[in-house]
This record gives C-alpha cells, structure tokens and sequence, in this order.
C-alpha cells in the first residue's frame, strides 16, 4: 500500500488524481504506473480513461487502500449512459470503431479550466468527455489546448514516451496549464444545457417530446442534430470532421454552438413543436434532400421520427403549399379547364427558366399544378387529375422541382401560380391552350410540347 493519505476528490479522473499523489510523496509518475500494473510489457493499459479491469483493478485498490466503487467513480465508465461493453473484449478495431459510432468516446486527452487549475482544483473526470465544454465552478469554456504547443491536455502517462510527459500542473512544453486564457463567460441558458447533458450522461431521466427517457436515448438524440448542424454549417465555417456523426468536435466552442443549435428540437413540448424546430435547423441548407438528412441521422435514431414527420409535413411539397392554397383557391374564380398541362415558359420565375430537358417541362408542369390548386383542387394529385397528369406522380413532379432548386422556391411558385392564374381568368390572349390528351405520368413529360400552352403569335 502507498503510504499517503490522500483521498480522491469526487468527480476527479483517475490520471489527475495518480499525478496529485506523485506530487504529494514526492514520486515519478512513471515509477507509479509500473508499481500498480498499468503499463505492462512497457505499454500503458489501453482505454486508461475509460475503465479499469482486473487484475489492474484489483492492485490499484490494494495500493491506494481504495474500495472498488471508488475506484471505479474515477473512470467515465461511471458515467452509467455510456455503454462501454463492447470494449471489454479482446483488443481488435471492430469495437473501437462500434464504440465510436454508437457515442462519442474518443476525443484524445481532456480539457481543462484554467482557473480552477489555478485554484488548486483536482482534473475533474467529465472534463475527458466530448460533451463538456463548461466549468460547473466558475461558468466558463473549457480551454482545448494548450496556446504555446497546441497540444490537447493529456495527463495518462504513455509507458514508450521519451519526451517530458505533462502534469496535472503544466504541459509537456513547460506552458502552465494556470496561465492559458480563461474561456468566455457562459449565459444561464448555455450552463443549464451543460448541466442537462451531465445529468444525461449519468443515466438520469430525462423528457423528450413529452415522454420520458434514458440518458443515453436522449445523448443519441443530441449527437445526431449536431452532426446535422455540423453537416449544415461545414461549408461556411469548417465546423469539423466530414463525418461529425463518428467523431465529435474538437474544440468546445464547435460543440457548444452545435449543442446550442439542436436545444430548440430537445427541448419541445411536443413532437409537432420539434418538427418545426427541426425545420428551423436544416433551414440554412437549401436544397437538402432526404438522401443527405438520413446521411447523418440513422434509422434507429431517437430523431428519425421527427426527421420522417419533417419529410411529410415540410420536405414534401404538400406542406407549406397545401395550406396556402386551401385557404384561399376560393379567391380565384378559374375554370379547370383552361389550366394547361404545362404552363408558358414566360410565366416561370426568372432563375426556373436556366433548365434544360427534362427539368424545364417539370417545372412548367409544377406551376400548372400549382395553378389547379388555386383553382379548386383540394390535393396535388386532385390537381394533377385536372391537367392531365397522372395522380399518382403529381405530388412527386412538385417535390422534386422545389427540392432541386431549393432556397425561396415554394413562394415563388406561390407568386408565379396567382399571376399565371389571373392571366387566365382575364383571358388577356397572352396564352392559348391546345386540346388534352389522355393522362400521363411524369416520365413522359418529355412528349407534353404539343399539349403545352404556346404564345399567340403576334
């Protein structure tokens, strides 16, 4: 046994804690390490941080006449929402990765507070976790390196390292963790969604949408909308990672803002009011398919329910449309069947026009649908039904064309639909409609010239 009195503080990681004894005997930290079995054959353990197995275990308890309960509170497999069973097994890169994609682990060494270093404070185990980015004591950003080497603080001594190994006081390049910039003060908002995330990962109960749920259920949620944030805003600012589901941010401000960014869906009463928090995420990205939101949201993630309600009330083109045009098609007094089946090319938006075959006939045949709409048909397959389009694809031809060109599609179709509209209703001669053939479905749309309306010669 080790003949100090030194109990661990609770909440300390176990590297700090081992430094925090060498300071007190005096010893080298590596003359600990080998006299309690962590570095055998001139290695150190692997997954230090994460836990501890027998025989280590066993050891460590006897050395620092320490309970196992005790031992184990300073490891972040204390931390009860992080699965760590797959990495028991024997070493190989299949649990490694597993571990990774299901939560993130390894984010290589810890942060630290400054002022707490300062003050004397022991390294506080969830200081390790990608999830921090706040100090609980002083409401400040965690510090992710160090500012003269721009080393990530790393106090698990490496049994084959042969340069100066860091110290629960200073880096390996001699920078004293105490003297690095203090992070920005954080608000009330930002040190509540740090404390939710911690209650998380210490397996409480949490709500979401309503309902109650596990930690770690609620940290899945967490991770995917801040990849989907990390997938949004990579192109503007290079965020992190071109897989942030795998890996988590390196620096806490990423992880704060991405954090800070999905609390609006975690924290709605009701699935319907994360929809609309959801839709206010992706908003930024214009054109945002459903093949690039399930890149980053899997199926089995606690937000593909929303992610599925967003597609069928906001992604589709049946949602915001719909709702405009069952008020107010009534306005409109337009006969049916003066609504071609391709609107007049001079009547799309501007920017619709720079399109080639197929998509130019696609979005005449969206605005001639959007037009049935304002004329009386309740559904966009009742629309297609109207023009001659087959019903079954008419929904698909809108859905597509406002997908591909994205940004403010929806109101322009919306604008262009109520001008095309009037234009027919005063039968100003600016469009001419030929006879209808029987229906057709989108793939031929194609052959629709000859049903096209054509300008009237002059």
């Amino acid at each position: 046994m080790i003949p100090v009195d030194l109990p661990p503080v609770p909440g300390e990681a176990f590297a700090g804690y081992l430094l925090r004894i060498c300071e007190r005997m005096p010893l080298r930290p590596r003359t600990l390490y080998r006299y309690l079995g962590l570095c055998p054959s001139g290695h150190t353990l692997p997954y230090l941080p994460l836990f501890l197995q027998p025989p280590a275990l066993g050891r460590v308890m006897d050395a620092l006449d320490l309970d196992e309960p005790d031992v184990r509170a300073l490891f972040i497999e204390s931390f009860a929402a992080i699965d760590l069973s797959m990495l028991r097994r024997p070493r190989s890169a299949a649990p490694h990765r597993d571990a990774q994609r299901a939560q993130w682990l390894f984010m290589g060494g810890t942060r630290v507070c400054p002022a707490c270093v300062n003050e004397g404070r022991p390294w506080m185990n969830y200081w390790q976790l990608a999830w921090a980015f706040g100090c609980q004591w002083h409401g400040t950003l965690l510090t992710d390196a160090c500012t003269r080497c721009g080393r990530r603080p790393d106090l698990v001594v490496r049994r084959a390292a042969r340069t100066n190994i860091a110290t629960g006081r200073a880096c390996q390049c001699g920078a004293r963790w105490s003297e690095l910039p203090t992070g920005r003060q954080l608000t009330a908002t930002e040190l509540e969604l740090q404390s939710v995330l911690l209650d998380a990962l210490r397996g409480g109960e949490l709500s979401l949408w309503g309902r109650p749920v596990a930690g770690a259920t609620y940290l899945a949620s967490a991770q995917a909308l801040c990849a989907l944030y990390a997938a949004a805003t990579a192109p503007i600012d290079g965020l992190w990672s071109r897989r942030p589901l795998l890996t988590p941010p390196p620096r806490a401000a990423q992880l704060l803002a991405a954090v800070t960014a999905g609390a609006p869906v975690l924290q709605a009463p009701t699935v319907l009011d994360a929809t609309d928090a959801f839709d206010a995420l992706v908003a930024p990205v214009s054109g945002w398919g459903e093949a690039r939101i399930w890149d980053h949201v899997p199926s089995h993630s606690p937000v593909a329910p929303i992610a599925w309600r967003w597609f069928h009330e906001r992604g589709r083109a049946s949602a915001q449309l719909s709702r405009i045009y069952r008020d107010v098609f009534t306005l409109v007094h337009l006969e049916p069947d003066a609504v071609p089946t391709l609107a007049d090319v001079d009547w799309l938006p501007e920017r619709w026009r720079h399109a080639q075959h197929p998509e130019l006939p696609m979005r005449s045949a969206t605005l001639g649908l959007a037009v049935a709409r304002l004329a009386g048909a309740r559904t966009w397959a009742e629309a297609g039904e109207l023009i001659g389009l087959e019903s079954a694809y008419a929904p698909r031809v809108v859905r597509h064309t406002l997908r591909t060109l994205g940004g403010d599609s929806e109101f322009e179709l919306n604008e262009a639909a109520f001008a095309y509209a009037r234009a027919l209703t005063r039968q100003s001669g600016r469009v001419a409609l030929r006879p209808r053939l029987p229906a057709t479905s989108a793939r031929d749309l194609g052959d629709f010239g000859r049903r096209a309306a054509v300008p009237l010669p002059t």
